[in-house]
């Protein structure tokens, strides 16, 4: 779990030269690391890299985002700091139009083009092109670097560079966006329901965000290159599910609900070449994807059921209705035949950081705006699991960095 040391709220504050200090200490730990892996030091140029993704820097950038936070925070004041937040909505205006106008792929990744030329690639006009990289600009996404000339920088060469990335981008402040406006209305509309049927997306778009998809092909083609693009903003892959439980220790059948395209089994099968692994899912569209890539294996001998990502998708009484549901497979199956449920498992309040809990608590949002789900404590998920069978047992709850996987028994 990720921890740093806890500014204190009600308490005793940090001064802003204890804190100052904190960050020049940890600024020059981040540059010894780079020097002594021989990293390049990252740049705003769209030519430089990502930072590392070790524990060790993640553990420094950590420390040093937090101070930096309650440094600006402090010395900002909270007139001006709630100012920022609360106009951050006119930033992602400018973003959106930047997504649907192709400003991203318009302006070329190794030159630069005239504000009057994107403006007449887009076809919109000359003043409002300028205005929206502007504000865009001031957040290091494009670089004016000449009267009237833009190029690329870091971050917004990302959206240039890979497809799924720019999806995902435009996912958000498409539909996504749109739905967050109409949240307040949802819940003067529904003060005690959440669900698909009863969420800001229903209320915004007039559907279940899949029967949305279903309705509207190109954006069902967009959402699945979004959703492996989102993956990419964290870097996060399989190691977790792989390196949080003991998988060498299994025989037989691995059965992966929900499990989509079946891309999860798919990389568990290359490290742990001794299982099967059998996909259910209720898309043919996503089963068919991964069908050339799975062979047959009658679902005999289950080793374990497993479900990755999908709980935080559902309400409570669906959730349970999943639980239950596989209790019959759990009875027919040996005792201490596990349930691994690979999902975030939130934090209680106050106990990581504040971007990282802001991060976990953004995605719970977003899960309650697109489909009146949610993202859940272990506390949470044991009460779900005892009101779907009291014989239900959470055995374990491991956890790395911002996922977990909890493994659960049926007491037989």
């Amino acid at each position: 779990m990720l921890t740093t040391e806890k500014m204190t709220i009600g308490g005793a504050t940090p001064s802003l030269m204890e804190l100052a200090a904190r960050v020049t200490d940890i600024t020059q730990e981040i540059s010894k690391y780079f020097e002594l892996h021989n990293i390049q030091p990252p740049s705003f140029a769209p030519d430089s890299n990502d930072p590392p993704t070790s524990l060790k820097y993640v553990a420094l950038q950590t420390s040093l985002k937090t101070c930096l936070e309650d440094l600006t925070l402090l010395v900002d004041g909270p007139k001006r700091s709630m100012r920022t937040l609360i106009c951050q909505a006119n930033d992602l205006a400018a973003f959106q139009i930047a997504f649907d106008f192709g400003f991203f792929n318009f302006i070329p990744l190794d030159g630069a083009i005239s504000l009057q030329d994107l403006a007449n690639r887009a076809g919109i006009d000359l003043d409002r092109t300028a205005r929206c990289v502007r504000i865009l600009a001031t957040h290091r996404v494009f670089h004016e670097i000449e009267p009237n000339i833009i190029a690329h920088t870091a971050a917004s060469a990302i959206f240039c560079r890979d497809e799924e990335i720019l999806c995902a981008g435009q996912y958000m402040l498409d539909e996504l966006f749109k739905a967050s406006t109409a949240t307040s209305e949802c819940f003067k509309l529904h003060p005690h329901r959440s669900d698909a049927e009863h969420s800001a997306f229903y209320t915004r778009h007039g559907a279940t965000m899949f029967k949305y998809y279903d309705m509207n092909p190109p954006h069902a083609i967009r959402f699945a290159k979004a959703m492996t693009g989102a993956t990419k903003f964290t870097d996060r892959r399989t190691t977790e599910l792989r390196d949080l439980f003991h998988w060498g220790a299994l025989k037989g059948t691995v059965v992966d609900v929900g499990g989509g395209s079946g891309h999860v089994s798919i990389e568990l099968a290359k490290v742990f070449p001794h299982l099967n692994f059998v996909v259910q899912d209720a898309s043919l569209d996503m089963l068919a994807q991964g069908k050339p890539l799975l062979t047959d294996a009658p679902a005999r001998n289950i080793a374990a059921f497993f479900i990755r990502q999908c709980i935080h998708n559902l309400c409570d009484r669906d959730v349970i209705r999943v639980f239950k549901a596989l209790v019959p497979g759990l009875e027919g199956s040996d005792s201490g035949t596990p349930l691994l449920i690979n999902d975030t498992v939130m934090p209680e309040p106050g106990v990581w950081p504040a971007h990282i809990e802001r991060e976990l608590r953004q995605m719970d949002m977003l899960m309650m705006i697109a489909l009146g789900a949610k993202q859940r404590t272990q506390a949470e998920f044991e009460e779900l699991l005892r009101l779907a069978d009291t014989r239900y047992q959470l055995i374990n709850c491991h956890t790395q960095e911002q996922m977990g996987l909890l493994e659960v028994h049926l007491k037989i």
